[in-house]
């Protein structure tokens, strides 16, 4: 039998039948005697607890005392405090952890197979095309005699699109970044900068063939990366406080729902600013699907933690090697995208847990 031993509480508090008399709810978690082979026996992890302390009969029976039953009698407008166990004692004596704990493990570990691609997506969204040229100077190839008489009326952007050079096309003049401009007529050579590119030697659309992100904007793919890890910094700030006060599993649901949504959405974005708006938002909130590792921990005791936090990390690994897999799958971004958010649709497990 559980061998508790109340102390006296001491002026200025209220016993424990009083209080509950009063309206106040004290819960204990006891502990059952036990003797080993006539040895006393009583768990380390007990015997260190702030909460529990060890009495011994002289019979060698062992039992545990709860030095708490006692609360502060509190004046108007203040609130009642009580000391509990460590939840990590009570943890380590109902046998933490069990099957629970390792199927809640597993399912809240697949939150790696979303945010882990989605971090390092832009290794194949952002890679520059090895060819590529400007076709800004294209229709001078198919409109040779378009030319302004040499009167210069039309302004100098509008010659760019027609610029050859006595009326024969030289394509020694294509480049990547630019394009010169020349009106022999008119005595005027001057060189800009393309605004269109076309890509030869891509097939699946990325990132930057997309959205010509070469040359000049080349700097748009470092901002996008930017942008997102933005996001990630902002969902830290703010999923954990939401956590605290509404709760792991909420903040795990809401946030990996939205993330689907919003991963979705950023698949079919059709201009640059969409895309980084939308990726954005999904790095707050696949920052908030990271509470799931706080949720996994705070169901183990102590000892455990460094194992199952290591083992997360393993499983973080699989998550990056499923991005090569689906980046083999789907060569396209738009698709690659699209597949790393519907992964998400696995995190509603998290509502049974």
């Amino acid at each position: 039998m559980a061998d508790v031993e109340v102390e006296p509480s001491p002026p200025g508090t209220l016993t424990a039948g009083t209080a509950q008399s009063q309206g106040a709810t004290l819960s204990a978690q006891l502990s059952s005697s036990s003797t080993n082979n006539g040895r006393n026996f009583f768990p380390r992890a007990l015997r260190n607890s702030p909460g529990l302390r060890p009495t011994d009969d002289g019979n060698g029976i062992q039992g545990v005392r709860m030095e708490v039953f006692s609360l502060r009698l509190p004046t108007p407008g203040t609130t009642m405090t009580r000391r509990i166990p460590e939840l990590d004692t009570l943890l380590f004596r109902v046998g933490n952890p069990g099957r629970y704990q390792f199927l809640a493990f597993l399912t809240l570990s697949l939150t790696c197979l979303v945010i882990a691609p989605n971090n390092l997506a832009i290794l194949f969204w952002g890679e520059e095309p090895t060819e590529y040229r400007c076709t800004d100077d294209t229709p001078a190839v198919e409109n040779l005699l378009r030319w302004d008489n040499g009167t210069m009326t039309a302004s100098y952007e509008e010659y760019l699109r027609w610029s050859v050079e006595d009326g024969r096309w030289n394509s020694s003049d294509v480049r990547q970044c630019t394009v010169e401009m020349r009106v022999p007529e008119a005595g005027y050579s001057e060189r800009y900068y393309c605004r269109n590119w076309t890509f030869p030697g891509e097939e699946d659309a990325t990132l930057v063939t997309d959205f010509h992100l070469v040359c000049r904007d080349r700097w748009r793919v470092n901002l996008a990366t930017t942008i997102y890890f933005l996001g990630l910094l902002v969902g830290a700030l703010l999923f954990g406080f939401l956590a605290d006060h509404y709760g792991r599993r909420v903040v795990i649901l809401i946030s990996g729902s939205a993330a689907v949504i919003f991963g979705v959405g950023t698949s079919f974005s059709r201009n640059y600013a969409a895309f980084i708006v939308l990726r954005f938002l999904l790095g707050i909130l696949l920052q908030g699907m990271q509470i799931a590792f706080i949720l996994t921990v705070e169901w183990l005791p102590v000892v455990k933690r460094s194992f199952f936090g290591t083992l997360s990390q393993l499983i973080w690994s699989v998550g990056v090697m499923f991005l090569a897999f689906l980046g083999y799958l789907f060569p396209n971004w738009n698709d690659l995208q699209l597949a790393m958010s519907l992964v998400g649709l696995l995190l509603v497990m998290t509502y049974f847990l």
